[in-house]
């Protein structure tokens, strides 16, 4: 019987030791990003088609960055197409992005977005 507890407890202390293990995770997966996040809402025909949130990565621009998240084509740092949905220049429709509802001086590839802003790219007609 002496040698049935023993086999007992070190079953026992093996489970233990393998659940706090387990309950130790170094919890990376769902910790916030270092340098905090941005949003990028996508709209097309004044509908709102994604909204993703972004980790700020340092010296990373905006458009790297929609690369990353996105299908995008560019042309001299300056989106025209995300996700299958292109300009049309007959139409005056481009592809406009404005931070926290401002519109952008410079091209997604120019600028690196900063934790808590709101990055909006909206097909839409330009305004002159």
């Amino acid at each position: 019987m002496n040698k049935v507890l023993k086999r007992l407890l070190f079953a026992l202390a093996a489970l233990i030791v393998i659940v706090v293990l387990g309950a130790c995770g170094n919890g990376h997966k769902n910790a916030a990003p270092k340098n905090g996040t941005y949003t990028v809402t996508l709209t097309v025909n004044k509908k709102q088609i994604s909204k993703k949130h972004i980790a700020v990565v340092k010296k990373q621009s905006i458009l790297a960055a929609m690369e990353k998240h996105y299908k995008v084509d560019q042309d001299k740092g300056f989106i025209t197409a995300i996700n299958g949905h292109k300009q049309n220049a007959k139409k005056n429709l481009y592809w406009m992005f404005y931070i926290d509802g401002k519109s952008a001086a410079k091209g997604a590839g120019d600028i690196v977005a900063k934790k808590g802003q709101k990055i909006s790219f909206r097909l839409e007609q330009a305004k002159y």
